[in-house]
Order: structure tokens, then sequence, then C-alpha cells
């Protein structure tokens, strides 16, 4: 599921439950975001990921979907 399905799928249910909005706001945190990995291929070109916004940081590279959006998306199964 891409991030922007997640926030459907939650926003879906938003006006029914107010957990749910947290839990949105709590997704909208957690976006992918491209990140320059700082190595390259083999043929020279620059490496880049999709990594988590709100868990990257300070050096740290969290790849996404991370373990936040990870639980979020087991428990919405």
């Amino acid at each position: 599921m891409t991030h922007a399905e997640l926030l459907v799928e939650i926003g879906s249910y938003a006006y029914v439950y107010k957990p749910k909005t947290a839990l949105r706001k709590v997704v909208e945190l957690h976006k992918p975001v491209m990140a320059f990995t700082g190595g390259y291929d083999g043929e020279e070109n620059e490496l880049w990921e999709e990594q988590c916004q709100e868990c990257s940081g300070n050096g740290f590279s969290q790849i996404y979907p991370c373990p936040t959006i990870q639980a979020i998306e087991k428990e919405l199964e």
C-alpha cells in the first residue's frame, strides 16, 4: 500500500472515530521522502532511496515503510 493509499484508507473512517483522526496525523508525519544514500551502484550513478521523513535524521536513515507504518498497515488488514 502506498503512503497516499494509506491516508485515503484512514481518511474514509476519520469522520466516524476520533482515534482515526489521530492515527491519520501519525501517518502524515511518517511520510516517504527520496533521500540520497551517498553511494553509487558501480556505474557511478547516484543512489536514492525512499526513507521515512519522521524516523530519519541525525545520520540515521530509516527505509520507508518504517516500523510505525508497517504496524498501522498490519492492523488495517
